[in-house]
């Protein structure tokens, strides 16, 4: 038996000397009674039952709309063409809005994202007449980010497993606070320093030891450093992997830096605002942790650590605690992008 959109396509698996055993499409609204399943000893019958006949069916029938029986799974090493053709158009200097609207126009998931996160960032409840009109509300390089999260956290939950609803909240979670501190610092792209948060804990998603695990156990000194945040054997891997996969999804070169630069003491000029991002992702970490976890380590390097990224953002500890605030005022976990669990 095969599925497509209004049908099964069925046959009998003992037909009489009066039937003729031939692929049968049966309208879904004309099936009567269900039966359940029967057991095979082998797939030698499947074999039997439909040699190559079903095949042949679906080449013949070009109309027909086939529907797979497991899920595809889309590839996390690269990032897919269609994200990366657009990324190109939205930060290209002079970029032409109309091709890039047709270009949305032509991809549903991409433009529903676009018009979605219009209407969430629409403090005054402005209607979205259209895809330009988001893509004017929310600006150019923005969408391109919001475009990439949404492509990059749709494919690491892309497949079950424990923890995953912990991981997703926790990673949204800091999304948001690492938003609401490049806001304060008065950086260029808070979006772009959301992005580097979802790349940074993407490994959380895809390490085989990570994925077996039932309960969330955290390391409880130096918050600051992304081993921390698992108890678990592969944690070292979470920060080198984070830019491997920035890297194949070609990011730009400064976002790369930033990542490699978490935690890292610079000193010349032209690196100020990587030193700021990098030090605001760890710094988030650290909030992210005390906010969902009701965590607050205290050791040494911690505090270190934190006085320190708050004199080169210029944030107080007075701001954080008022940001922490508006996080939990805000937060149910707020996400602009909407990710679908695995089943």
């Amino acid at each position: 038996m095969a599925i497509t959109d209004d049908s099964l396509i069925a046959r009998l698996i003992k037909p009489t000397n009066e039937q003729i055993n031939k692929l049968e499409k049966i309208k879904f609204e004309d099936i009567n009674h269900t039966y359940t399943s029967q057991q095979l000893s082998n797939f030698n019958k499947l074999n039997e039952w439909w040699n190559d006949d079903l095949n042949t069916w679906i080449k013949t029938q070009r109309t027909e709309n086939t529907i797979a029986a497991f899920p595809t799974i889309l590839p996390i090493q690269h990032a897919p063409a269609s994200l990366l053709v657009l990324q190109d158009q939205l930060t290209y200097k002079d970029s032409n809005i109309s091709v890039i609207e047709k270009a949305l126009e032509n991809d549903i998931i991409y433009s529903h994202q676009i018009l979605k996160s219009a209407k969430a960032n629409n403090r005054q409840k402005q209607k979205v007449h259209s895809i330009k009109h988001a893509l004017a509300m929310l600006g150019l390089e923005n969408s391109g980010q919001l475009l990439l999260q949404y492509s990059l956290m749709t494919r690491l939950n892309q497949q079950y497993f424990p923890l995953q609803q912990s991981f997703l909240n926790f990673s949204q979670l800091m999304a948001n606070i690492a938003n609401e501190l490049a806001v304060l610092a008065k950086l260029e792209s808070p979006e772009m320093v959301k992005s580097l948060v979802y790349f940074a804990l993407s490994r959380l998603y895809t390490m085989p030891s990570f994925r077996l695990l039932t309960q969330w156990k955290i390391e409880h000194n130096k918050a600051f450093k992304l081993a921390s945040l698992i108890c678990q054997k592969g944690n070292q891997k979470l920060h080198e992997d984070a830019i491997l996969l920035a890297k194949s999804w070609q990011q730009p070169s400064q976002s790369i830096h930033c990542l490699q630069m978490w935690a890292v003491k610079l000193s010349t000029s032209n690196q100020i605002q990587t030193n700021k991002i990098s030090h605001l992702l760890g710094l988030s970490l650290i909030l992210a942790r005390e906010l969902y976890m009701l965590n607050k380590a205290s050791d040494e390097a911690t505090t270190a650590y934190r006085k320190k990224a708050c004199r080169i953002l210029k944030i107080t500890e007075q701001d954080l605690v008022k940001s922490k605030e508006r996080i939990l005022r805000t937060n149910e976990i707020i996400a602009q992008i909407s990710i679908k669990i695995a089943n």
